[in-house]
């Protein structure tokens, strides 16, 4: 026997991790119920992250603003950065200070020679760019000159953990780009983050 429960008989609703009402969840099933119903029960919608995912700034408050409709709720955050912290965990915080880093391996400077080369080869490249088209090696350059810079400052371990994310970032160019030029640039800067990754 299934027992039923009239949402008219419930005052409160408890929605834990109430963010993926913005998705098709069955909270959302819950809420279309709740619309045909004379006397909605109070909803109350908890949440570690009110958005589920990376978001731009900009898309923030209309996420946030979707997310009130959706539970026909008024969205609630702490402000005050000094109360919250009385509920937060406190954690043992040590400084440790390092002392300069040395390379013993010669890693840092076969790194640091690799992506130089890299970037005069990408300088050198004469490509005529017209104001409408798009340069066809400005994003391989930064990408590489983003890599040589944390390698300058936190060495060839976060060099390499920067190239490994950089060579994920890239596969979603590579799947897009419809330019042939483009799309050999993007390839070559793709080739050279895994040599980098490989040396490590």
């Amino acid at each position: 026997v299934h027992g039923h429960l009239a949402l008219s008989n419930i005052n409160l609703l408890i929605f834990d991790e109430c963010h993926l009402a913005i998705q098709d969840h069955p909270y959302r099933e819950i809420m279309k119920l709740c619309e045909s119903c004379p006397s909605c029960p109070r909803i109350l919608g908890l949440t570690a992250s009110i958005l589920n995912g990376k978001c731009d700034p900009a898309e923030l408050e209309e996420k946030i603003q979707k997310l009130e409709k959706i539970l026909k709720s008024s969205a609630e955050t702490a402000t005050d950065l000094v109360v919250l912290d009385r509920y937060t965990s406190q954690p043992c915080e040590i400084v440790v200070d390092c002392g300069p880093y040395s390379d013993k391996s010669g890693l840092y400077e076969r790194l640091l020679t690799e992506l130089d080369d890299a970037l005069s080869f990408l300088n050198d490249c004469n490509i005529s760019v017209h104001c409408r088209e798009r340069d066809s090696i400005l994003i391989s350059k930064q990408i590489l000159s983003d890599c040589r810079a944390v390698l300058l400052v936190l060495g060839p371990w976060c060099a390499d953990k920067v190239a490994g994310m950089m060579v994920r970032e890239l596969q979603k160019y590579i799947k897009h780009e419809q330019e042939e030029l483009h799309r050999k640039f993007l390839l070559f800067t793709d080739t050279f983050l895994r040599k980098i990754h490989a040396l490590c």
